[in-house]
Parts: C-alpha cells; structure tokens; sequence
C-alpha cells in the first residue's frame, strides 16, 4: 500500500509542479466481487493522497453511475426516457454512455460559468493605497 501511495504522489508532483490542476476521479463500482476490494483500496489510497494537495481534487461519480446503494449498475434510464447500457460488458469500464453522464459535471467544473453582471458587487470602499482608484468588483465565489 506504501508503495501505491508513494507512486500516487509521484505522478501528483510531476502533474502540480507547473501549477497544473487535477481532479482525481473515483473508480465506479464492479460487476464483479473479485474487481471490487481492489477498486476500493485504489479509490482509498488515491483519495489519501490527492486530498493532502491543493492544486488536486476528488470526485466520486456514484451518484452517476451507481445504483441506489452505490453497487454497480449496468443499465440507466437516461433524461430522456430511453434506457442504455453505461458500463462496458466487461464489467469494469464504462460504456460511451456511461462516460457521457459524468462528462456534464466534469466539464462545469473544469470550466465554471463566469458569473452574470447581477452577481457582481461593486465597492469602492475597498480602496487600496497601492492602487488609484477603487479594487476591481468583487465576485462571489463560484459554486464547485
């Protein structure tokens, strides 16, 4: 396990030393059990270490991919009432499908919407004495 955390942490440096951004994305759940400790201890050491790096995030599909009690789901009923295959028939990997239902929420976190002018506030209070003139608006924080 030592030796999977280290060569986690390896690949991290190399990703973040330039200021690279990450997300560590969760391996979904397996068909089969033989397949499933495994993918559960990668996702527990993977997790482990992407958490102690800011420039990295975790994300969990489940809620995309797994069913109800977070087991493996092989069939979704998409949006628009149609049902489709979302994992591979080999059990592990996921199917275009599949793929297509995490990609919404990856992308909107990658690339957030900049936020309306309505969300803007204005303060010229905030005067800085190494500037002229008021800061620049402030914005809220974007939702991730």
């Amino acid at each position: 396990m030592v030796g999977a955390q280290q060569r986690t942490a390896a690949f991290l440096n190399l990703l973040v030393q330039h200021g690279a951004r990450v997300v560590g994305i969760g391996l979904p759940p397996m068909k089969s059990s033989k397949y499933e400790d495994k993918t559960e201890l990668i996702n527990r050491i993977a997790y482990t270490v992407v958490s102690q790096y800011p420039q990295a995030s975790w994300w969990n599909p489940q809620q995309s991919i797994a069913d109800n009690t977070g087991a493996y789901r092989e069939f979704a009923t998409l949006a628009n009432g149609r049902t489709t295959r979302i994992r591979a028939v080999d059990g592990i990997h996921l199917s275009d499908e599949g793929a297509a239902l995490l990609t919404p929420t990856l992308m909107n976190w990658l690339n957030p919407s900049p936020p309306t002018l309505r969300n803007w506030r204005f303060r010229p209070h905030s005067l800085r004495p190494d500037r002229r003139g008021p800061s620049v608006a402030e914005c809220p924080p974007l939702k991730e």
